[in-house]
């Protein structure tokens, strides 16, 4: 858990088990890594279209629903240009 509370008020992306990628400020976390997102917008992936960004604003996570979380550098996402981005979306995580 320390690990989590290591990552509070920062940028994080957030990879989901159905393959959504979320990003946001992680304001909050409790001990089943269930996650409070600031600000969050989903990440949507296409082979054949821009990557699109929908706003969600304040989100709340489960914590059995997150597969992967980390920092998300503020220089590197600047420099992305999503219009160019083609990809394949997730699949869903299988157990």
């Amino acid at each position: 858990m320390d690990w989590v509370q290591s990552l509070m008020g920062k940028d994080v992306s957030v990879l989901t088990n159905d393959g959504t990628h979320l990003l946001g400020k992680l304001m909050g976390a409790d001990k089943n890594t269930n996650l409070i997102l600031a600000n969050a917008h989903e990440r949507i992936y296409s082979p054949t279209a821009p990557v699109v960004d929908n706003p969600l604003g304040l989100y709340l996570l489960r914590g059995d629903n997150c597969m992967m979380i980390g920092t998300e550098n503020a220089e590197v996402a600047a420099s992305l240009d999503l219009t160019k981005i083609r990809a394949q979306p997730m699949k869903p995580l299988k157990h």
